[in-house]
């Protein structure tokens, strides 16, 4: 087989891996369908020049790629690749793999999460204008991700209850969370802009706005996106021109751009906001099961590591050497005489 064969097959699985992504019971977001199939691609691109592919099972192949990259990629990289491959061989082969060894059970360094105390946050959002700043007040009120804050719709806002229904959230999951009311007054004058906007857009005839499955109607208020884009563009999978919610960039370069103005030292992103929210609540006393629950996290191993950042576990008890610095300045005790190198050595008795 040529090395134009090759892409033309590796294309054609491409494809069908595509379509399973994106129609069947195992879709994944757009994002995930681009990572999974370039994962794919590289791995298919690589088997081609094992010389012995054909003894070789999915398995073992799936080790050599990853030992040839080991020294560059991270626990993260790995999880990566291991997620499209298992997709790949148990959803569009239809034959599950086996035990792909230690690489595949490697475990990711926990890293204590960057958060700001709320003064902070609150000065930090203030350096934020317009849209940008709404989102990031609606972000760190309510602890959602950066996919999840892009995607919501009108029908996804309770002002009565105070509510934020997170639909298909991370792992397709569904919750509740809060609906700040600080930003209430704010988002209701946004709220008739978007609302004027979807106007426009009737009049107009424009292509209705994407949604889950044809049972539900795209050209009907609710389903508006609530930070539509002021643009159309081509939607990747269907091709149609209509318009879409802003990218998950947005606020995350809107918040670049305003750490120097800000003039704090911490590396700051949008999931910064999600940390924040999660500690705040950790430390106004709210139980650990009902923070994992508005965070959505599967495993609570995952929320703990909140825990492990909260001021009040440092200020609660002080540094060893602070109380050491206390006792002496208090104690009569009279410290031994301090015997620098240039005294003689007192030779001990045999």
């Amino acid at each position: 087989m040529n090395a134009s064969q090759q892409r033309h097959l590796i294309e054609e699985r491409l494809q069908r891996m595509r379509v399973v992504m994106a129609t069947s019971e195992s879709a994944r977001a757009l994002e995930t369908e681009r990572t999974y199939v370039g994962w794919m691609r590289r791995f298919m691109a690589f088997s081609f020049t094992q010389p012995d592919l054909r003894a070789c099972t999915p398995e073992e192949l799936a080790r050599r790629f990853v030992e040839l990259h080991a020294r560059q990629w991270s626990v993260a990289t790995q999880d990566q690749f291991r997620n499209a491959i298992v997709f790949y061989y148990k959803r569009v082969v239809g034959k599950p793999l086996g035990d792909l060894g230690p690489w595949a059970h490697a475990r990711r360094p926990q890293r204590l999460p960057v958060w700001l105390a709320h003064d902070d946050m609150m000065r930090l959002i203030h350096c934020l204008r317009g849209d940008a700043r709404l989102m990031a007040e609606i972000a760190y009120g309510s602890g959602l991700r950066s996919q999840e804050l892009s995607r919501l719709r009108w029908k996804d806002i309770n002002f009565t209850q105070g509510q934020i229904e997170v639909r298909g959230g991370k792992g397709d999951k569904d919750r509740v969370t809060f609906l700040p009311k600080a930003v209430q007054p704010a988002l209701r004058e946004h709220q008739q802009r978007m609302r004027a906007l979807w106007e426009s857009d009737r009049r107009n005839h424009r292509p209705a706005v994407e949604v889950p499955s044809d049972k539900y109607d795209g050209t009907s208020w609710p389903w508006f996106w609530v930070w539509a884009a002021n643009g159309e563009s081509t939607d990747p999978r269907s091709g149609i021109v209509r318009r879409h919610h802003v990218h998950r960039s947005t606020l995350g370069k809107a918040i670049s751009a305003a750490v120097p103005i800000w003039g704090g030292n911490q590396r700051v992103t949008v999931h910064s906001l999600r940390h924040s929210f999660a500690t705040e609540l950790l430390m106004s006393g709210m139980p650990i099961q009902e923070v994992q629950s508005l965070l959505g996290h599967s495993d609570i191993a995952t929320t703990q590591v909140y825990a492990h950042c909260l001021p009040r576990l440092t200020s609660r008890r002080g540094s060893p050497l602070d109380r050491a610095a206390s006792a002496a300045a208090t104690s009569n005790v009279i410290p031994f005489e301090y015997i620098s190198s240039a005294s003689p050595m007192i030779e001990r008795s045999a």
